[in-house]
């Protein structure tokens, strides 16, 4: 199946849950689906990691998030990416765990918003900060400039409390548009 799909233009995400995903869980991979751009949600179900690598080849996605449960509330974020040779997915740094996430429901003046594109600002000088940014950039298929008005900032700005706090901004009006997560630690893979 790989085969077939190698010649044509791959570059959606599919997001999914871990196994048994809570209702904050599934409201937060739906808030994902909206503000990620050629973002694919499915139901997890009985799926093994094997089977939701053949769902995302299908989906024209090369790129998968999965998002893990803790205690009922979303812990953690691990990132996929279509190997070079299109014949398996291979994980990707970083992996974020979650302290605490808002909905896009629960915050005031947050508006719901479809982008073409997403980009990144790093709002600090602190390397650990821009390094993470780097990772998710790749994890995510970042490109450095927009080319649309319709585009989406994720921007990661330092937090007293966490390690960093992730925002989903509308283009230039800082009209928060997707979740806010607050991340505890990230975790490099080994090489």
């Amino acid at each position: 199946m790989a085969k077939e799909l190698s010649n044509e233009n791959i570059d959606g995400i599919l997001i999914t849950t871990s196994h048994k995903p809570s209702r904050r869980v599934r409201s937060l991979i739906n808030d994902l689906r909206l503000v990620l751009p050629n973002a694919v949600k499915i139901n997890r179900g009985k799926m093994g990691l094997r089977d939701i690598m053949i769902t995302a080849l299908k989906n024209q996605c090369d790129r998968i998030i999965i998002v893990n449960r803790w205690r009922g509330n979303p812990g953690k974020i691990c990132f996929y990416k279509l190997s070079p040779n299109r014949s398996t997915y291979i994980q990707v740094d970083p992996v974020i765990y979650i302290s605490s996430v808002k909905l896009i429901r629960e915050i005031k003046d947050g508006v719901y918003f479809r982008p073409k594109e997403i980009i990144i600002d790093v709002n600090s000088d602190d390397k650990t900060l821009v390094d993470f940014g780097n990772m998710l950039s790749n994890a995510l298929n970042i490109k450095k400039q927009n080319q649309t008005d319709l585009y989406v900032k994720v921007k990661i700005k330092k937090s007293q409390n966490f390690f960093c706090t992730i925002l989903f901004v509308k283009d230039n009006t800082d009209t928060l548009c997707g979740p806010i997560i607050n991340v505890r630690h990230i975790c490099q893979l080994k090489n």
